[in-house]
């Protein structure tokens, strides 16, 4: 009973995972984790970007 190995699955799809994987989630989940991410980044930051230079085309037509 000691001597069976432990097999991991990945939290997310249920595939095996690798003896020496640290993480939870195996390399495909994992890359869309991190895609998903960039993207909402990516989204946020236009929107930060956009809105800075709005409110200092304003304030800097106003005088």
């Amino acid at each position: 009973m000691k001597n069976e190995p432990i097999i991991r699955r990945c939290k997310k799809c249920n595939c095996e995972l690798m003896s020496d994987n640290k993480s939870k989630l195996c390399k495909n989940c994992k890359g869309e984790r991190f895609s998903k991410i960039i993207k909402i980044g990516s989204t946020v930051g236009g929107v930060a970007i956009t809105a800075v230079t709005t409110v200092f085309s304003v304030v800097t037509h106003r005088r």
